[in-house]
């Protein structure tokens, strides 16, 4: 995928998986702004692949990636794993950045490509208004056990301003105690685009 500036320089270069099966890409390009949406892998392959959302704001010779960048708290916690540090940083919470750091490198620690199964639906928290609870057990291909032997179940609070600004808040090894509210709506598949025969 690339993008250029109005004088022909390349500003967004990048590759990626896309599933096909659906509706391959969709796009759309303004002024100074770009938006591609298309099917990707997730973390978890028993969701087996989410919609992913790339979009860019052109400033003279940069383009930034803006919101939205996902479309659920589960989509958002695949691509907080799955981006590099430098940009996960930038959708992470001011007040934890060191924390969520030192959580995002020990995950990427535990294997070459990171794996992960969702326990269960993303989970509204009662005490904060706005926040989701997203468990995973992560591991992946490349450990030394196993395959799922030796996974590291991390909980995630994501806040989730409408419509879809999403920020990672918090992660810790054990479930938040005010965050039982199964919310198997937030997890739907959703798209920004007026797609006929949608799902």
């Amino acid at each position: 995928m690339g993008a250029g500036a109005a004088d022909g320089r390349l500003l967004v270069d990048g590759s990626g998986d896309i599933y096909l099966g659906d509706h391959g890409a969709l796009g759309s390009v303004g002024g100074d702004d770009a938006l591609i949406e298309f099917a990707t892998p997730s973390i978890d392959g028993e969701v087996h692949n989410r919609e992913a959302i790339l979009h860019f704001k052109a400033a003279g010779d940069k383009a930034e990636r803006i919101d939205p960048i996902a479309l659920g708290p589960r989509d958002f916690v695949d691509e907080w794993l799955k981006r590099p540090w430098g940009e996960t940083a930038k959708w992470s919470s001011r007040e934890s950045l060191t924390k969520l750091e030192n959580r995002y490198r020990g995950l990427h620690k535990l294997a070459e490509y990171l794996l992960g199964r969702y326990l269960g639906p993303s989970q509204r928290c009662t005490r904060r208004p706005g926040v989701w609870q997203v468990g995973l057990a992560a591991g992946g291909l490349g450990t030394e056990q196993d395959f799922e032997k030796g996974w590291r179940e991390t909980y995630f609070l994501v806040s989730w301003e409408p419509p879809y600004r999403f920020r990672m808040v918090a992660a810790a090894d054990k479930p938040w105690s005010d965050c039982k509210i199964d919310d198997e709506q937030a997890d739907e598949r959703r798209t920004l685009f007026n797609v006929q025969d949608w799902r």
